[in-house]
């Protein structure tokens, strides 16, 4: 039977004294002394080793649950399932600076909704001839139109340019296959959803597909992404870098995807 232990101050002696059911047990100092406060017995010492890695053991089980997830075959089944999606919306911003589009203009910030195959509608802002101007662009497959950004409701066609010259966000899946060396970063919750942060990287001709004319190649971004942990759909990229040997390498654009699957239909402007 466990005796009952309790301790004891002596405030004459200044020390702690250990008693129990027994007046007076082997390993216990004598009246009158005291054991040095600072040490701790190796029973003692072994019990609270026991008790850290008790409550240490739910800790790791948790990190070992994160570490047989493969950042590899996250990306690999998040481009599958994008390739799936029929209609997304999207944002794409830019830290500071923009991306070259249509030779003459620098794009700031677009926002608007992707149909596939080959059509787009955006609102575009961008920076040209020293001014800031909002545009409305409407891409159907080879066919693209413009809007006068001082009358929107007036639209010029653009010879031969099609949708996928001025952005092309379609074709996000081809560069999530691209990306090398990924690794999980953590989980993250986006806008209630619960996602697998992933960062990688990229070579800057590789997104030459979504910005024709705003990458070249030679020079390595880092890319971040956050994938649905239920669901393999991207909701944001991050991409971090320059895209060209003029730009900063503080260079840094964000991607928002939603509104997957959702009814969208592009026309011709009338």
């Amino acid at each position: 039977m466990l005796a009952w232990i309790a301790w004891s101050y002596n405030a004459g002696t200044g020390c702690w004294h250990e008693q129990g059911s027994n007046s007076m047990r082997a390993h216990e100092t004598a009246p009158g002394t005291c054991r040095p406060r600072g040490l701790i017995s190796r029973p003692r010492l072994a019990a609270v080793g026991l008790v850290l890695l008790l409550l240490l053991a739910p800790a790791c089980s948790r990190n070992e649950v994160e570490t047989t997830v493969d950042p590899a075959d996250l990306v690999s089944a998040a481009a599958d399932r994008l390739d799936q999606v029929k209609t997304f919306h999207f944002l794409l911003t830019h830290e500071s600076g923009g991306t070259p589009i249509l030779q003459t203009m620098l794009l700031t910030q677009a926002e608007g909704d992707v149909a596939r195959p080959g059509q787009m509608k955006a609102q575009l802002d961008v920076e040209a001839v020293g001014a800031a101007l909002q545009l409305q662009f409407i891409g159907i497959g080879d066919e693209a139109w413009l809007s006068n950004p001082f009358n929107p409701a007036e639209w010029q066609p653009l010879p031969d340019i099609a949708a996928d010259d001025v952005l092309n966000v379609e074709v996000l899946p081809e560069v999530l296959r691209k990306i090398r060396e990924p690794r999980l970063i953590g989980q993250e919750t986006l806008d209630g959803v619960v996602t697998y942060h992933i960062q990688g990287k990229l070579d800057s001709g590789d997104l030459a597909a979504v910005v024709p004319s705003g990458a070249e190649p030679g020079l390595e971004v880092t890319v971040d992404l956050w994938i649905g942990k239920d669901d393999s759909l991207v909701r944001r990229v991050v991409v971090s870098g320059a895209l060209t040997f003029s730009e900063a390498t503080t260079m840094k654009r964000t991607l928002e995807l939603s509104g997957f699957d959702q009814p969208i239909t592009i026309t011709p402007p009338q």
